[in-house]
């Protein structure tokens, strides 16, 4: 397993998050764009807006599902391949934290009660084990 097999669940995370981000802004935007809408007389220009952020609003929900469902079959893959490496129990720990569960550094080591460097040497060793593997 190379380093870029590891990061694909944490890389699809955040493009799952930067798609909730624009789903959100387009969301604002229909909001702030219906009550214009309804004050205007018919075939006004707000109702093709509203049907074009309508339009992004549906395909960025299906790219969200599609993502989910990639994520869910990356870190599958991921956690099996961390399962059956031979780490130590606290190494097996921090790499499904890391890489299934797509936590930062600093949240992992809160989790584990470990001190920042700590979690960092556990994730250097565990990482050239599965690297090497």
């Amino acid at each position: 397993m190379t380093e870029r097999e590891l990061n694909a669940a944490r890389e699809i995370a955040n493009a799952i998050r930067a798609c909730e981000s624009d789903l959100a802004t387009f969301r604002m935007s229909m909001v702030r764009l219906v009550p214009l809408r309804d004050g205007q007389p018919k075939g006004h220009n707000t109702d093709s807006q509203v049907e074009k952020i309508a339009v992004l609003i549906m395909e960025k929900e299906q790219e969200i599902e599609d993502l989910r469902s990639r994520l869910m079959d990356t870190a599958g893959v991921i956690a099996r391949q961390i399962s059956q490496a031979d780490l130590t129990p606290q190494e097996r720990r921090v790499m499904f934290l890391r890489y299934v569960a797509c936590d930062n550094f600093r949240d992992i080591a809160f989790e584990m009660n470990k001190s920042d460097a700590r979690i960092f040497q556990i994730h250097k060793d565990a990482l050239s084990k599965l690297i090497s593997v």
